[in-house]
């Protein structure tokens, strides 16, 4: 269990899917309600229950949804813990990072060791989290950005992008740094988000690390 947050609700959509109109949210609301949820626009609000965890009804009762939203609960703590990022491919399939340092510190961490991992989350048929695997860990620092294509997964981590394959079973191989920043930053946010865009090529956004003088 992570130390209690102050209350500071983050909503992150991306839209996934135009046709159905689905959208899949990233949330951060404080202490121990951390998740990840998905919302559907639907004829009618969604008379089922949610049962992801204990307390899933009690969490998605915090947002205030527009008139035809459903709003689910698929993945909070232990699963997932601390999420800082996220992806989904082709498939739907979800590709979250943890921060397990980030403002503790490597020996602050409530993790022993720290691995900051990245996690695969695939949906089953009720749109919860059907199986959960950690994808690739080790990282000195969280993953601030991830994006998944044709089966290679593109991620930054302080002064690196990455490139590796995609196994069948989940998990991440034959990794490749394609560009490392002569710069070290001094927190997280050096090599930032990374997508590919429709001309095929990467798209990186790089932020500003001045050295501490």
């Amino acid at each position: 269990m992570w130390p209690p947050l102050t209350p500071r609700p983050l909503i992150v959509c991306v839209n996934t899917d135009l046709k159905l109109k689905r959208k899949l949210c990233l949330f951060l609301t404080g202490s121990a309600a951390l998740g990840l949820l998905v919302v559907k626009a639907t004829a009618q609000p969604a008379e089922t229950e949610s049962t992801a965890t204990p307390n899933a009804a009690a969490i998605e009762s915090q947002f205030m949804l527009p008139e035809g939203f459903a709003i689910r609960l698929i993945a909070a703590e232990p699963d997932i813990v601390n999420p800082m990022t996220m992806g989904v491919d082709e498939q739907g399939t979800l590709y979250v990072t943890e921060s397990h340092t980030y403002r503790y510190g490597p020996k602050g961490s409530p993790f022993q060791p720290p691995t900051n991992p990245i996690k695969r989350i695939e949906p089953g048929p009720d749109g919860g989290a059907a199986r959960i695997t950690v994808v690739a860990e080790g990282f000195p620092e969280p993953v601030v950005g991830v994006h998944v294509r044709a089966g290679k997964l593109y991620a930054t981590c302080l002064n690196e992008l990455f490139v590796m394959d995609i196994g069948a079973d989940g998990k991440g191989t034959n990794r490749k740094t394609l560009v490392k920043d002569a710069a070290t930053p001094w927190n997280p946010f050096g090599m930032y988000r990374v997508v590919v865009g429709p001309d095929d090529k990467l798209w990186l956004c790089i932020a500003d690390h001045p050295g501490r003088e």
